[in-house]
């Protein structure tokens, strides 16, 4: 799946103008079981998950003129001979873009959820720059069925063997898909990049161009997936691209040169799984009325059809947790307004219910039930950290139909640690306010991956098994370490559904 994701991203990063030399990593985590979406679903139980975080990273390499011989910079040299010659030299790889987020899979109602938790730049690629193209991708990926991965038998792994294989045989091929994707708008001088905010050339933009800029990236997905009417389009059809690109494969890396790009509509039969393809597109700036959100983001015709509102009243495309109280719509995402929103609702209904039982009141009704979704919302308008003088904004984007024809989400994985771990590396052990610490700074977090995910020293190897795989391959290496004489110090972490081995050779 990482190997599908990364080529879709090079591609639409193939499409940029002028000479780009661009390197994407991208880091997707082994499947595990979380009940933490609809944490307030009582008395009915939570519903059953899985659990993928993701993590994107782009690198630009610049090609400029050279300044200074080559005895004097340790830079590579790329002569290139026309009617005079030029010799430019290429920079060391620096980090300009970052995704992160997480995909939730319900096997029970056969929904994803996609929710994107953080998007940030360096302000040092150059222009254009690649984050909306890069962002843009990574959504659409996701959203059309054609490259989204399936559900693989790790994404009910932990459910339970009973019930996990239920849940598999409930997939039957060819069944429908539902995607959500949520995102958060709330503008910050810095996300994922530590000290970012203090290169000149950084430019964030202010909240409402945020969301404006949010609005825009979900109406390009939209129109490059060639919705029918249903999500306010006129007929249908891809975006392809002419001109001269040249895509390597290997180590996510991708070399363009292109002129004027010239996008042309390929038109497409579209088969019956096409044809019932619904989207829809919801947004909500708390605090501001219909007329006065069209404002803040200075939107002009709109390409698609926005409702401006949440998507919980809705039954056109279906709910992952598929229930009617509002613990059961409405998602609670981590460092989310709403999720805070909704822990108080409940707390305060499960106080006032224990002072109700005390004096002997009689009370079924299910802590938080009583406040219905569209109340939920305007509740939230006066929200201190919505209406604290900064616009934020709520988006989602909804679509049913499709059959998933991606690879299965079970290959080319790595585990949380390792994500973590990258992760930690670059929000606490780099920073990016100079172009000298950027280039030291994505060579330690480049250094990490390289060292988790490739081999060099320290390998780490995932696999779907239980004890006995993890205690073969422990057998194997004691076997190896006795035939060979050279010692080997094995460290194993046991985790349910699967297993983790780290091989440190001295």
């Amino acid at each position: 799946m990482t190997a599908a994701l990364r080529d879709a991203l090079l591609a639409a990063l193939a499409r940029l103008p002028g000479t780009r030399d661009f390197h994407v990593h991208v880091l997707v985590t082994v499947p595990r079981k979380s009940s933490t979406l609809f944490p307030h679903t009582a008395p009915h139980p939570r519903p059953r998950a899985s659990q993928q975080d993701i993590l994107v990273l782009l690198s630009e390499q610049r090609v400029v003129p050279l300044e200074t011989s080559a005895s004097t910079t340790g830079i590579s040299q790329v002569t290139s001979a026309s009617t005079s010659t030029t010799t430019t030299t290429t920079t060391p790889p620096i980090l300009v873009s970052a995704i992160e987020g997480s995909l939730f899979y319900f096997p029970a109602t056969h929904t994803s959820i996609l929710y994107i938790s953080k998007v940030d730049s360096t302000g040092q690629a150059q222009a254009p720059s690649p984050t909306r193209a890069l962002v843009t991708a990574f959504i659409a990926f996701y959203v059309d069925p054609r490259t989204r991965p399936r559900p693989g038998r790790a994404s009910v792994d932990g459910l339970g063997e009973e019930e996990s294989a239920t849940e598999t045989e409930r997939h039957a091929p060819g069944e429908r898909e539902t995607l959500w994707v949520h995102l958060f708008a709330r503008a910050q001088a810095q996300y994922l990049f530590p000290n970012s905010a203090e290169w000149a050339g950084k430019r964030p933009l202010s909240d409402g161009r945020l969301c404006g800029w949010w609005k825009g990236v979900l109406e390009d997905v939209v129109v490059g997936l060639g919705a029918q009417a249903e999500s306010g389009l006129q007929g249908a059809g891809g975006r392809g691209i002419q001109g001269e690109q040249q895509v390597e494969e290997a180590g996510g890396h991708v070399k363009t040169e292109t002129g004027a790009n010239t996008i042309v509509n390929e038109t497409e039969t579209m088969n019956t799984s096409e044809r019932d393809r619904m989207v829809r597109l919801y947004y909500v700036l708390p605090g501001y009325s219909e007329m006065e959100a069209g404002h803040v983001v200075k939107s002009s015709a709109s390409r698609v059809a926005w409702t401006y509102g949440h998507p919980y009243t809705q039954r056109e495309i279906p709910l992952a947790c598929g229930g009617t109280q509002l613990g059961q719509l409405i998602p609670s995402f981590e460092d989310d307004p709403k999720a805070r929103f909704m822990d108080e609702i409940v707390g305060g209904s499960r106080k006032r219910k224990r002072a109700r039982t005390a004096r002997g009141s009689d009370d079924s009704t299910t802590s938080g039930s009583r406040v219905t979704a569209d109340e939920f919302w305007e509740r939230m308008s006066f929200r201190q950290e919505c209406v604290a003088g900064a616009v934020t904004g709520f988006f989602v984007l909804g679509m049913v139909g499709g059959v998933c024809g991606g690879a299965e989400t079970t290959t080319g994985l790595v585990s949380s640690g390792v994500l973590e771990r990258v992760r930690t590396t670059l929000t606490s052990k780099v920073e990016f306010s100079t172009e000298e610490r950027s280039v030291r700074g994505t060579e330690i977090v480049l250094g990490v991956i390289r060292g988790l995910c490739s081999g060099s020293r320290g390998t780490v190897c995932v696999r779907n098994g239980g004890v006995e795989k993890r205690q073969q391959q422990q057998q194997q290496q004691q076997q190896q370490q006795q035939q060979q004489g050279s010692p080997v110090r094995v460290l194993a972490v046991r985790k349910k559904g699967l297993e983790l081995g780290m091989y440190v050779s001295r």
